[in-house]
């Protein structure tokens, strides 16, 4: 018996079945497709693996299991079956001292590459040697240089009250409010050329709406019309031949609801319906084109935000009563069952800031506020071990006030919303989560 892999935490065949197929270089979404499940679940298996194997990152956990031997190294090994032979054994031999030296000290030689590289890299950047003033979206100059905060491509069309939702490292902008009135616009951005294009137009024209992410295609329900009725169409939209298709209507018209895709089913919660505010859930089976009704929210709320994380989706913000909701729900649907409380309380937001919203990022959860001096407080939530915190920054460049925020590429983009003469903004800022360098880790 391998007592390499004896030594492994308890990993199910599914958490190992994806560690291997992670250690092929594949992505979450080439997993999710391999295997057949959603690319969610995919997420929460890989936090299950980093937990057990106490690693935080796919590198780590990759080089953890090559070498418990759990997966095959990237490196070939030799066909040769019989490599006991005495020409190997010459070689072995002849090179012992040099693979000595290495096995014995290879991540320390490693360690000592990289730490040098940090230094150099230090030292021209404090050099203004190769000093560029203009913004860039190379990932390695981002990491040396640092900053967090960007202005990116502005949209092409200034809105505000827009859809937005990131997929697949591009975001798509649907409708909102411009300078002519309620706007059909569809725009997309692309992370690598940092640009947008327009593309078809959404049959209807509404504002207040959100949107989310199924089977590779954008979903957007209800939503404010031009002549302020609220529109009851789900209509959705497919990248991959830029057209546009409805489906089954909303049971009611709703606008202002957070919105959210877990397990292959679309979630909202709560909104406006022309009269009060709402409580409902609903959920939408795409197989069968069908609506139901779920167990309500504990609040009646509009213009929450609603984020997926593992198993549960956060239910934070909005308004209650035209007060601010300081209360954060979580919602479980796989208890959302007839005979389990699918819902339960976490961390309240505080009452001096001005909640924009929320994104989850590699299994985290960040939640973006402004305070009153103008800096931006932001809470961070790791599921792991059930951890709040929560620090604030000066952003070198801030975003418009009631921005849209899409997440895509270990980044949260802030898009559109409201410029200093109350007109619709079409600025971008990005907001880099993640500042960190990836070192192996040392398995004795």
């Amino acid at each position: 018996m391998n007592t390499e892999i004896d030594r492994l935490p308890d990993l199910t065949d599914r958490e190992i079945e994806i560690l291997r197929l992670l250690g092929q270089g594949k992505s979450n979404k080439e997993i999710a497709q391999e295997l057949f499940i959603s690319v969610n679940t995919v997420k929460v298996h890989l936090n299950n693996v980093f937990k057990k194997l106490g690693v935080s990152s796919r590198t780590e956990a990759t080089l953890h299991a090559i070498e418990h031997k759990l997966i095959n190294s990237p490196i070939l090994e030799p066909e040769n079956e019989n490599i006991n032979t005495p020409i190997v054994e010459r070689e072995t031999i002849n090179l012992s001292k040099i693979e000595s030296f290495y096995d014995q000290y290879r991540w320390a030689i490693i360690l000592t590459a990289v730490v040098l590289i940090m230094v150099l890299s230090t030292l021209i950047s404090q050099s203004g040697l190769f000093a560029d003033p203009v913004p860039t979206s190379n990932s390695l100059i981002d990491t040396l240089d640092q900053q967090r905060w960007r202005e990116m491509a502005p949209l092409t069309t200034a809105r505000e009250q827009m859809a937005v939702v990131g997929w697949d490292d591009e975001i798509y902008a649907i409708g909102g409010i411009s300078d002519s009135g309620v706007s059909d616009a569809l725009e997309r951005y692309s992370n690598t050329t940092n640009s947008w294009s327009k593309l078809q137009p959404k049959p209807t024209a509404v504002s207040g709406a959100g949107a989310a992410v199924l089977g590779g295609k954008v979903y957007v329900p209800g939503g404010q019309q031009a002549n302020n009725s609220l529109s009851n169409k789900l209509e959705v939209y497919d990248p991959r031949t830029d057209r546009w298709e409805e489906k089954a209507s909303l049971p009611t018209p709703l606008v202002n609801y957070g919105i959210a895709s877990y397990e292959g089913r679309l979630y909202l919660f709560g909104g406006w319906d022309g009269m009060n505010n709402s409580d409902l859930v609903l959920r939408y089976n795409p197989n069968d084109d069908n609506w139901t009704e779920m167990t309500p929210l504990p609040q009646a709320r509009t213009s929450s935000s609603a984020i997926v994380l593992g198993d549960s989706i956060f239910v934070v913000g909005g308004f209650i009563n035209d007060q601010p909701g300081l209360a954060s729900y979580v919602y479980s649907p796989n208890l959302d069952n007839g005979s389990d409380e699918p819902w339960s309380r976490q961390l309240s937001l505080e009452e001096d800031v001005q909640f924009v919203g929320g994104k989850e990022v590699s299994g985290t959860l960040f939640l973006f506020s402004i305070e009153g001096d103008g800096e931006i407080q932001l809470q961070n939530f790791v599921p792991q071990n059930n951890f709040w915190s929560t620090y604030t920054e000066k952003p070198s460049v801030l975003p418009a006030k009631g921005s849209q925020i899409a997440s895509i590429g270990g980044h949260i983009y802030f898009i559109g919303g409201i410029d200093d003469t109350g007109k619709p903004s079409n600025k971008v800022v990005r907001y880099q989560v993640v500042y960190t360098i990836v070192l192996p880790m040392i398995v004795n």
